[in-house]
């Protein structure tokens, strides 16, 4: 078996061992699909073809096997599922999907993602227990004001994959169906909330509910939220076309060079006024132009020392920036390390960058890591300090550089003697940042122009 085979094997079972934490859900009545248990969910990726995600409730566990089956030699079509592939997960509401998002996303670079929420959101609960309610006078799981924050936040989620998305609107049904009290016109008012949130993230939108609207007799299991095999053909069409529509642009589009700027709060760009215009990331953004994409995870306070302080390994920019699938790895770490409470764990340093830097590496979109120097302290009068900074951390980063044979950039030495461009002794300002950014572009054009060659 080949090195390539081995790896989608190991990332299709990242994907399907997610649902081991989700045994207790019960599903609905008329869920056929969902509740098999002997069903081959586990698809037998081609390390060739694009990968192709689905997320949503029974309803798209229901067409999900007749997408595989239309897309076949196309893309290998994945959902949550269980680790021996007979069980399909149920992603339910928006409010189980932000817990489980980025373990559904984990270690696959993903081309195209299907995804919908919606059905279990408007659905009433258990004011105490959160079990289903037949109950109109409870409350509903996620009423529209949670929908439309918890579905803001999975759709920046799902973006900073760098996936074609498509969002699949939640389908009709009838009046007083099986299982927990669900309103028909909330679907109507759900949708609205989830098409205006689309709009302003420019998602592509696969209108199922149209689609189903005006036929529910002849597609619709009855009394339920469900549909019979004609429904589920009906619906695997249209989920396979627009996927199908979404890859041939994708493939048409020539890809952006993803860039990720890994630090400390001077890539966050503390203390910078509109640092969204003016950390050095977004000035880096600015001179690189079309054709790339940079995104800042900077973390204020972080250590690349995992016996830090504040180690950024365990901070919220640590799983994004390796699940933004980076071309090139910009790390500018190691001011915070100084401080005497951190830097008393330096024998680590060495062996900690080199393990930051082969997480990167290991990627399957294997990016270029480049390491900076830390810009310099003004004065030497605070827990963060030049010295430190100049005359052992540096050296230890360009050990790093050695050891891990990765280019460097030196920031240090062109701030140098600039103290009218960090105000506060430590953070540059933007024009500080715009001088980073300048130093660090020509590195990242070489790097692109290299990776294209």
């Amino acid at each position: 078996m080949s090195f390539k085979k081995i790896l989608g094997l190991l990332l299709c079972g990242s994907v399907c061992v997610s649902s081991l934490s989700a045994q207790d859900y019960v599903p609905e009545k008329g869920s056929t699909a969902e509740k098999k248990t002997t069903g081959n969910w586990m698809p037998n990726p081609d390390p060739d073809l694009p990968n192709v995600l689905i997320l949503g409730d029974s309803i798209s566990i229901g067409y999900t096997l007749d997408v595989r089956e239309r897309l076949q030699g196309k893309a290998n079509v994945y959902r949550p599922c269980s680790l021996n592939g007979k069980k399909a997960e149920n992603c339910q509401g928006t409010t189980f999907g932000l817990q489980k998002i980025d373990a559904w996303l984990a270690d696959q670079k993903w081309d195209v993602i299907h995804f919908n929420w919606g059905l279990h959101d408007l659905k009433h609960v258990d004011a105490k227990t959160k079990k289903n309610s037949n109950s109109f006078d409870d409350p509903q799981q996620a009423d529209p004001a949670a929908y439309e924050k918890n579905l803001t936040e999975l759709v920046a989620k799902l973006k900073a994959t760098g996936a074609q998305l498509i969002f699949a609107t939640t389908t009709p049904y009838p009046e007083g169906p099986q299982g927990p009290a669900r309103d028909p016109a909330d679907v109507s008012k759900y949708n609205d909330i989830a098409l205006k949130i689309m709009q302003a993230n420019d998602v592509q939108v696969n209108d199922l509910y149209t689609l189903c609207d005006g036929k529910l007799d002849e597609i619709q299991l009855p009394k339920n939220v469900h549909f019979n095999p004609a429904g589920r053909e009906l619906q695997g069409k249209a989920v396979a076309e627009a996927i199908e529509m979404a890859l041939v642009a994708t493939a048409d589009a020539e890809d952006p060079v993803r860039v990720a700027c890994v630090g400390d709060s001077i890539t966050f760009g503390a203390r910078i006024e509109d640092r969204e215009t003016n950390s050095y990331p977004a000035q880096l953004g600015q001179l690189l132009g079309e054709g790339y994409e940079v995104k800042n995870f900077g973390q204020n306070g972080a250590t690349l020392l995992k016996k830090g302080n504040n180690p950024y390994w365990k901070k919220p920019p640590f799983k994004p920036s390796h699940a933004f699938n980076p071309d090139i790895v910009i790390i500018k770490l190691g001011t915070n390390d100084s401080k005497p409470e951190n830097w008393k764990h330096k024998d680590g340093f060495v062996a900690d960058y080199l393990a930051l830097i082969e997480s990167y590496r290991a990627l399957p979109c294997h990016p270029v890591v480049i390491i900076c120097r830390p810009v310099p302290v003004y004065p030497d009068s605070k827990k963060i300090t030049d010295k430190i900074v100049r005359e052992e951390v540096i050296p230890a980063i360009d050990e790093v550089a050695k050891q891990a044979n990765v280019e460097i950039i030196d920031l240090y030495a062109p701030l140098s003697n600039r103290p009218d461009l960090f105000p506060d002794d430590i953070h540059p300002n933007a024009e500080g940042a715009g001088i980073m950014a300048e130093i660090i572009c020509p590195f990242v054009l070489a790097q692109a122009e290299s990776n294209e060659n």
